[in-house]
């Protein structure tokens, strides 16, 4: 068998032609972005509002800031609202995205997040999530609405009742264990203790049952470990919404490289779901205890709620796992860092506390306890001072807003509002932290304000 030698005049040759439109390819890309810039600038509906311009230019000016600068994009809205608030017709609003506007507003933040507001859920965002049509994702307010109805009642005063004996017991095992550590000498991670009671909690009122973290004694349980690295990938998932679907799709051995996170903390609900929807639907109300999972789980005509299946309480389940254990952890470990920094504040809660021992310790009185002024104080306070949602909460302008052939976006972020000295009748330079007992029967909070709170 011959081998055949083509001669170099036979190879295909890149005429001038073709050349020319390869150039052309790799040149119509950047005068295209080029105009994409310069309409952002100076053409954009929102380009009379001030904001840095590269924010305004680019989306990716926020993706640096997450994926370099741990999110930390909203904290420097103060100091942009400073910078550039100068006009007073648009006064306390800012751009900070291409499409987007921050407004530090309280009556205006009133509006948009009203219950019947005309700004709805910003599908771009809350989409982007990977929670499916879960309670937090869903955009559609009829719907919404319909599944928040079926779950009222476990937020009821009687649910509240019911579970707070419960809460007492997890709270005191996790006291025996940090005494236990504090006499070994042993240090104690005081936000991964609070991590634990809160999702111990959170299951048993979604499922009925615990996980038991606390009586575990583990420092990082994989429970924890699945709601840390589901959320840490949520910045990717915001910037690369396309990646994220496209991964959510892929079989479960891929994906468990590329979103370790959303595969463990599924694992680790699915027995969880799984008891719910094994459990005998026929049983009575009073056999059976109507847990929120249950009564998702179960088709109510009065309501109109159609019931759910495994894979929408699989997303129900990530949803409130980690909006019900983490954020409330992070408030708890707030009020404990700032009680002990305020000699002051630790010695009258103290004092208090311990006056109410009998309703502590002996006889669990929850409603003697929810009632002592200073403690309601401290934890009014760290309420306002504390934010479980660390960024904004983007809403879409309606059809009849300032664009109506795209979607144009007001972030508000609430961390930011809480911190508004014009809510108060004082100034951060005339009060101390140990005058925010006045926030019980009053309507101004006396704290000491500083820069540090919002580092």
């Amino acid at each position: 068998m011959g081998i055949i030698l083509q001669s170099p005049a036979s190879f295909p040759t890149v005429r001038l032609s073709d050349a020319q439109e390869i150039f052309y390819v790799f040149l119509i890309i950047p005068v295209l972005l080029l105009c994409v810039v310069v309409r952002r600038l100076w053409f954009h509906p929102l380009s009379k509002f001030p904001g840095p311009k590269l924010a305004a230019a680019t989306s990716w000016y926020d993706l640096y800031y997450d994926l370099f600068l741990n999110g930390s994009y909203v904290k420097d809205f103060p100091k942009l609202h400073e910078r550039y608030d100068h006009n007073e017709k648009e006064s306390d609003i800012i751009r900070i995205a291409p499409n987007h506007l921050h407004i530090n507003d309280l009556d205006f933040y009133k509006t948009v997040f009203h219950a019947k507001a005309v700004y709805q859920k910003a599908p771009s965002f809350y989409g982007n999530l990977s929670l499916g049509d879960s309670l937090v994702s869903q955009t559609d307010e009829s719907k919404h609405h319909i599944k928040r109805t079926v779950v009222n009642s476990t937020f009821s005063t009687k649910a509240v009742n019911d579970i707070a004996p419960s809460v007492a017991q997890k709270v005191q095992k996790a006291g025996d264990l940090i005494a236990l550590k504090a006499q070994r000498g042993q240090p104690i991670t005081i936000q991964q203790v609070f991590r634990c009671i809160t999702a111990d909690v959170i299951c048993d009122i979604s499922f009925g049952v615990s996980k038991n973290l606390v009586e575990s004694n583990e420092e990082y349980p994989a429970f924890l470990t699945g709601i840390d690295e589901f959320a840490s990938r949520m910045r990717f998932t915001k910037n690369f919404p396309i990646l994220g679907s496209i991964c959510l799709h892929l079989p479960n051995r891929v994906k468990r490289h590329l979103l370790p996170g959303h595969i463990n903390l599924a694992e680790q609900c699915k027995p969880l779901v799984e008891n719910v929807l094994e459990q005998n639907q026929e049983k009575s109300a009073h056999q059976q205890k109507k847990t929120m999972f249950h009564l998702l789980r179960e088709p109510d005509q009065e309501k109109n709620h159609p019931g759910m299946g495994f894979d929408a309480l699989i997303n129900e389940a990530l949803l409130f796992t980690i909006g019900g254990s983490h954020t409330t952890a992070y408030t708890l470990s707030y009020a404990i860092y700032h009680v002990l920094s305020a000699p002051e504040i630790l010695s009258r809660l103290r004092t208090e506390l311990e006056g109410a021992s009998a309703a502590i310790n002996e006889e669990f009185d929850w409603h003697q306890i929810k009632n002592l002024p200073y403690l309601t104080a401290v934890i009014k306070e760290t309420l306002r001072v504390s934010s479980g949602i660390p960024g904004n909460l983007p809403r879409v302008v309606p059809a009849e807003g300032i664009l109506a052939y795209m979607e144009i976006y007001l972030c508000l972020a609430i961390f930011f509002l809480r911190f508004d000295m014009e809510l108060f009748e004082t100034d951060e330079t005339s009060i101390e932290w140990s005058d925010f007992v006045l926030a019980v029967n009053r309507k101004p909070v006396k704290v000491r304000i500083t820069k540090d709170h919002l580092a």
